[in-house]
């Protein structure tokens, strides 16, 4: 039975294929060589508050006083370190770990490995306090104009477009079908470039391939159609390019879902959160040679104006249980060696609560870097809660600074991309 597609179904199937490669080659042709180092970005959408998930014991006279209602008990506070990993967890007096990034965890049923407060005692982890967007951005409190901002690495980004940081970095990287860059899940202009407008591919492989070419017409169809002449339309060249590309991709993805099964992934809980799941995408993709050498996953709901009691806990256990989970799962399978893990987030929170129950938009927070390559300890100083500005936690590190080293470990040049040179902070 012969089906007919025509231009508008076409278009429709394929709009969202509009952030794949703009040059894809033909896959494996050539893979990522193996001293290309793989980077996986963690946005926390919302705006962590930073204040709470490193809380800085020698200030906390001045933290109890700001924060009443969502401010944590010294007797919770047992997961202290000090600058130094060598002190280990539960040794130190300068900061304390928030106690949900280390208790309570859970890989199926059963107690995890510690999360982050354990990596960062393996010396594994790198904690940069005080990172946030500088006064020059006359948005940053807004979260569209914050993200952009964190996307493209310079302030006012939001009236300023561009590409993303991470797919300029990555435009001249070694690549397979797939290119350089992928989401797997909606933050996308971090991941463009001038070459490459990345991949966004989703939290579960199995799912890509349907979500392009549907689940009642058959791969097959699509490839029988493609191999059809297309005429001289301008339009239909255009969308019979775009759904080449697009089936090269799904073939790609559905190749390694199908060579390296996700079974044995240590998911916190049943089949994982949806953060889990994204990290587990990135896992088979980096097992099965992708190609890729930059990722993005997000982690949303930090946006905590009401309810951070409840909320922030929540949050911070399946970002600290998911990275080492995952960190753990790309070492049994000898992939860790290149891999570098960071996150980034809008922006930080208040350092005073508020009447419901939270925080509001604010300024300094907290960036983890977290890898093999990575040498661990805490970088940058924490902001004086008693020399606010302007009411908020004043920036110590800019957050360029942190992008700038991790521009570098993967290949690309800092200064042409952001336009700043900034002095290496040394976590890598």
């Amino acid at each position: 039975m012969s089906i007919f597609i025509n231009r508008r179904t076409l278009l429709k199937r394929f709009a969202s294929a509009a952030m794949l490669p703009m040059a894809m080659r033909v896959m494996n042709s050539e893979a990522a060589t193996s001293s290309q180092t793989i980077l996986v970005v963690v946005d926390l959408s919302g705006g962590n508050d930073g204040l709470n998930t490193i809380v800085p014991l020698q200030q906390y006279g001045a933290y109890a006083g700001l924060r009443p209602n969502v401010g944590l008990a010294t007797s919770s506070l047992g997961l202290s370190f000090n600058s130094s990993p060598a002190t280990g967890i539960g040794n130190g007096t300068q900061y304390a770990f928030h106690p949900a990034m280390g208790q309570n965890l859970q890989v199926n049923g059963s107690p995890a490995m510690g999360g982050l407060p354990s990596l960062y005692q393996q010396g594994r982890l790198a904690i940069v306090v005080g990172a946030g967007l500088p006064d020059t951005d006359s948005q940053r409190f807004d979260h569209e104009c914050a993200r952009d901002d964190w996307a493209v690495g310079k302030p006012n980004a939001w009236d300023l477009g561009g590409n993303g940081w991470l797919g300029l970095a990555l435009d001249n990287a070694n690549v397979g079908a797939l290119g350089p860059t992928a989401s797997m899940s909606s933050t996308k202009r971090l991941i463009k470039g001038v070459k490459y407008s990345g991949v966004v591919i989703g939290n579960r492989l199995a799912d890509f391939p349907t979500g392009f070419f549907g689940s009642t017409f058959p791969i097959a169809n699509w490839s029988s159609w493609l191999a059809k002449p297309i005429g001289n339309s301008a339009a239909m060249a255009y969308s019979h390019g775009l759904a080449r590309r697009t089936f090269q991709a799904a073939q790609g993805v559905a190749s390694i879902n199908g060579a390296d099964p996700i079974a044995d992934y240590p998911y916190m809980s049943g089949g994982g959160s949806y953060f889990e799941q994204q990290l587990s995408a990135v896992a088979q993709l980096i097992r099965g040679g992708s190609g890729i050498s930059g990722y993005v996953t997000e982690l949303d709901g930090f946006d905590t104006h009401s309810g951070q009691t409840s909320a922030h806990p929540a949050l911070l256990s399946n970002l600290s249980g998911g990275l080492a989970n995952f960190y753990a799962y790309l070492k049994k399978y000898n992939v860790s060696s290149n891999v570098v893990i960071m996150t980034i987030s809008d922006f930080g929170r208040t350092p005073q609560d508020n009447t419901s129950n939270g925080t509001d938009h604010g300024l300094a927070s907290i960036a983890f870097v977290l890898g093999d390559k990575v040498t661990g300890g805490v970088y940058g100083q924490y902001p004086s809660l008693t020399q606010l500005d302007d009411g908020q936690l004043p920036v110590t590190v800019p957050y360029q600074n942190v992008i700038s080293d991790i521009i570098t470990a993967i290949g690309g040049n800092a200064q042409s991309i952001l336009g700043v040179s900034y002095p290496r902070l040394g976590f890598i």
